[in-house]
């Protein structure tokens, strides 16, 4: 599917949990079957993978974590799929205690052997002092459900999603983008959409009460883009491609449906992500020739 310099790849747990029996080699050959250049491994699946009975040998979590991941890269290689990102930064943000953090930039010295086995060539992680570290391989990555939630979105509103102002919030916020960031500086593209929440959390896989509003829609309510979502995320997804960025993008879910065990998630969501990248480029004329649908 790579055309015009943009590769298209899908997170794995779009196509469905490991925690509902969604295995990861299941979801390698539904992404190959919908035509995706690669995936965004996500670290539940990649944990989920190496505690099968096949990696047993090996006494410690670190070593079946690496070993699981050269299977994954191995089964990946032979599908022609890229493995583009480790996803591993689970509520790391916010972390008030000093021993915390410690303990997970240890964590991370193992994330980043396992980018290594894998040969993923980007670790994720949103950095709001990019501008102060100043290397080429700290860059942006561009999420349109978090920048199109946060500048225009009313997450509980079931009537009104986007607030009055959002849109031109939006857009002021990606025309500063624009004249302000480095086509360059975009390392990494997800796009993903949204419906609105249900502020009692009712049918949610896991309900915290407790978290802001932003986060019940964000962890339960994700859709892809140009299916029936509430966010003008196609507003960010123009901006991006106008400001000519090709490279890596991935398609992005979090719904109660890939918690089901239906063995049909991984292929029907592989599906649906594809399809949805075509009406995205179609869209924002990123190919001279009509996408298929």
């Amino acid at each position: 599917m790579a055309q015009q310099g943009i590769s298209v790849a899908i997170c794995s747990n779009a196509m469905g949990k490991s925690r509902a029996g969604h295995g990861i080699a299941v979801k390698l050959e539904a992404a190959k079957r919908h035509g995706f250049d690669g995936i965004e491994l996500v670290m539940e699946c990649l944990e989920s993978h190496s505690e099968s009975e096949k990696f047993a040998s090996h006494k410690s979590r670190a070593d079946r974590l690496r070993a699981a991941a050269l299977d994954i890269r191995k089964s990946a290689s032979a599908l022609s799929l890229d493995i583009v990102t480790l996803n591993p930064f689970g509520a790391f943000d916010g972390l008030a205690k000093e021993e915390d953090v410690e303990v997970r930039l240890q964590e991370a010295e193992l994330w980043l052997q396992i980018c290594q086995v894998l040969q993923a060539p980007i670790l994720q992680q949103v950095r709001d002092i990019l501008g102060h570290v100043d290397l080429p391989n700290v860059r942006h990555c561009i999420d349109t459900f978090h920048i199109a939630a946060k500048e225009a979105g009313d997450p509980f509103n079931l009537s009104s999603p986007v607030k009055v102002d959002g849109v031109a919030r939006l857009r002021n916020s990606m025309a500063e983008f624009s004249r302000t960031v480095k086509v360059s500086d975009i390392g990494y593209f997800q796009l993903s959409d949204a419906t609105a929440a249900d502020k009692e959390q009712r049918g949610y896989p896991i309900r915290d009460l407790k978290q802001p509003p932003f986060m019940t829609q964000s962890r339960n309510c994700r859709i892809f883009p140009c299916e029936h979502g509430v966010l003008p995320v196609l507003e960010v997804a123009k901006t991006v491609f106008e400001m000519g960025y090709r490279g890596w993008v991935s398609m992005e879910v979090f719904h109660p449906d890939v918690w089901k065990r239906d063995p049909g998630i991984p292929d029907e969501w592989a599906r649906r992500g594809m399809q949805s990248w075509a009406r995205v480029a179609k869209h924002c004329s990123i190919y001279s020739d009509k996408p298929r649908l």
